[in-house]
């Protein structure tokens, strides 16, 4: 994917095998229930910075979905609210 300024990605899972991500702004991934959000993560290749957002499993004790959000970098860190979340960390 290259030159966009918001990306939607969704489906079943793997929603993709592997996601080249440049020059891009935002990207958004929905999968559904089942999807280990640190397994997508770590499939998306990225050339700077981006705004991110992958929604996967839901908690069945809160019955909230589980969610990482935030400013991923390169070395697929993500940052969020000044703190660094880890792949398939969640809030």
């Amino acid at each position: 994917m290259e030159k966009a300024w918001m990306a939607i990605i969704s489906g079943e899972p793997l929603v993709f095998q592997s996601l080249d991500v440049k020059e891009c702004d935002q990207v958004r991934i929905y999968s559904n229930i089942d999807t280990e959000l640190s397994n997508t993560i770590n499939r998306i290749t990225i050339d700077r910075p981006i705004s991110l957002g992958v929604y996967g499993k839901y908690d069945y004790n809160t019955g909230a979905q589980i969610k990482t959000e935030g400013l991923m970098m390169p070395d697929h860190t993500v940052w969020a609210d000044d703190r660094e979340l880890f792949p398939g960390a969640h809030y």
